[in-house]
């Protein structure tokens, strides 16, 4: 026997005789279960008792005099037309989406970050899934559930287990999805009304490559099996310190997705993340099954069930938060260090100033004309304009240049953890040729100009050529050029000090014997690098030194300009002097 009650105030009422509709469904998708029903309603027929039911109310939905559903009404609707009144409440699991939180886990489990929060807002515990996986992430004003869902999810990665939240009365529980195995089946013939049966190859992953932050392969964790029957299906992991990258990617990957849906006459234990078992000839459902959502509607009558369920035990998998880690880079001997900033996984895109719509036009989001000579990006809202974003892990020549976030873009925003990010180029082939890249942004960072011999005004001129020289990242190599939009190697480094008032010679040679000689010991940013690129004993190329042990040169006609490194590698190898304009 089913009943509903509801407490409205002060008292409960028993609306049972009212109720025209039930329909208790939950999802493993879903932080909490929902109860939707109907009630008889007229104006016109004083034979119908009028009921208030409020937003708020307390309601409960008994079976045999057992609670299996206590929540809080959250909308009604009603209209003149009709003789019914429609409910929707939620069982207490919704708070978990109605608290947004801010929190900076340090190396805690996941059910310690269950307990923390619970402490918090003063909230009743029921059983609770203990983990053995650390974890560190800062969580800004994402829900709570997915705050904890993350934590499992990090947690699930390691052990394998699928877990699931779900409240029983008013006391929040996490447990393995899947470990409970009905007692009550579903076969042709006597319970199972129909039933149905689909299979995709769409979201399959059967080969991970691990590579570090620098795009190197470490590691290969693949399903041969599939990759032979199937074909390639690859994604990429970027492996983590401290953590057992080999086991996240073995749970990166998955096979064919297979799910299937019934409708049939079952009993109310019948509930999303247990096991239930299902015999039909037809559809080829036979064996052991998870249900990954469940609804029970009772009307007219009848009561009926719809599953939703799964070949295989999976979770919601949710990756939410952002990863906390301070990042210092500093120079060889000098020039800017990069301090401070939280790391965040990023998706980078290039804009240049254009009138059109997929541009957006000539000005930023502060009235001020976009300028490509300036480092300057478009960033979500939540990051404050004049906050400076170091780039990391794209591997290009924006790897450690940091950009000064003074615009917005309508698709600049955070999805799932993920930031979007546009960086501002100087034209649309530099654009074109950036493309979409994942790597890290750490936001919030400092740049401090270290002290040297030549002096505080100095340094400042040094590193205002340095950024110049930045600015023209991705320009083209021409012979004899001196800019504004083309260059040669000499012809840029004259260039960037001409921007700032001081005249060095024209050609690279003559350059090589102006200012002052350098250790590369003390190399500081703004200083000149020469090299050795033709095996002949004598200076041929230029480049200026922007710190962190990275140059900006103009390259070769293929490669135009762009930034590597002179710490190691071949411009290690050919550097012959250093000087010091300023």
């Amino acid at each position: 026997m089913i009943e509903v009650t509801v407490f409205n105030g002060g008292v409960w009422y028993n609306i049972s005789h009212l109720v025209e509709s039930i329909k208790w469904s939950g999802d493993y998708k879903q932080c909490c279960r929902k109860l939707e029903f109907s009630i008889a309603a007229s104006s016109a027929d004083n034979r119908i008792p009028k009921v208030k039911i409020e937003s708020a109310n307390t309601v409960c939905l008994y079976e045999n005099d057992k609670i299996i559903f206590i929540g809080i009404v959250y909308n009604f609707s009603k209209s003149s037309s009709s003789n019914s009144i429609n409910y929707l409440a939620f069982d207490y699991g919704v708070k978990l989406n109605d608290i947004k939180v801010a929190y900076n886990i340090k190396n805690k489990t996941a059910n310690e970050v269950v307990d923390l929060f619970l402490k918090d807002y003063v909230l009743d515990k029921g059983d609770i899934y203990k983990t053995k996986t650390r974890t560190s992430k800062v969580f800004l004003g994402v829900t709570a559930y997915d705050m904890l869902m993350t934590m499992y999810t990090e947690a699930s990665k390691v052990d394998g287990n699928k877990y699931m939240i779900n409240y029983i009365g008013d006391k929040l529980n996490v447990v393995k999805k899947g470990d409970i195995r009905l007692k009550v089946s579903f076969e042709e013939g006597k319970n199972l009304i129909t039933s149905s049966f689909s299979e995709s190859m769409e979201n399959m992953v059967n080969k991970v490559v691990i590579v570090d932050e620098y795009g190197n392969r470490k590691g290969v964790i693949e399903e041969a099996a599939d990759k032979k029957r199937y074909g390639l299906f690859q994604d990429i992991l970027r492996q983590e310190d401290g953590k057992d990258n080999n086991a996240i990617a073995k749970g990166m990957l998955k096979g064919i997705e297979k799910t299937c849906s019934l409708e049939g006459y079952g009993d109310t234990s019948c509930l999303t993340g247990y096991g239930v078992t299902v015999k039909d000839s037809f559809t080829g459902l036979v064996g052991l099954f998870y249900i990954d959502s469940d609804t029970h509607t009772w009307e007219g009558g009848e009561y009926k069930i719809s599953l939703a369920l799964n070949f295989k035990n999976i979770m919601n998998e949710v990756n939410a938060g952002e990863e906390e880690q301070e990042k210092t880079s500093t120079s060889s001997g000098g020039g800017v260090t990069v301090t401070g900033g939280k790391e965040v996984d990023c998706e980078f895109t290039a804009y240049y100033p254009a009138n059109n719509s997929m541009e957006g036009g000539f000005m930023d989001a502060l009235g001020g004309r976009l300028d490509p000579s300036k480092l300057t990006c478009a960033a979500p809202k939540s990051v404050a304009f004049g906050t400076k974003i170091q780039v990391k892990g794209t591997n290009t020549s924006k790897d450690n240049l940091v950009y000064k976030v003074n615009d917005r873009g309508g698709r600049i925003n955070i999805s799932n953890g993920l930031y979007h990010i546009d960086l501002l180029v100087a034209n649309k082939t530099e654009a074109n040729k950036f493309g979409r890249r994942r790597g890290k942004a750490i936001i919030g960072v400092t740049e401090t100009l270290n002290g040297g011999s030549s002096g505080a005004s100095n340094n400042s001129k040094a590193n205002k050529a340095a950024e110049y020289a930045k600015a023209q990242l991705g320009k083209r190599y021409v012979w004899g050029a001196t800019g504004q939009n083309t260059f040669d190697c000499s012809g840029l480094t004259l260039c960037a000090y001409k921007s700032v008032g001081v005249q060095i010679p024209r050609v690279s040679g003559d350059q090589s014997r102006f200012g002052k000689a350098i250790n590369k010991k003390d190399l500081q940013v703004g200083d000149l690098l020469f090299f050795d690129t033709m095996n002949k004993g004598r200076v041929s190329h230029v480049g200026i030194y922007i710190g962190n042990g990275n140059m900006v040169h103009a390259a070769n006609p293929k490669k135009g300009v762009r930034q590597d490194n002179v710490m190691s590698g071949y411009y290690a190898k050919a550097l012959l002097n250093i000087r010091r304009v300023v």
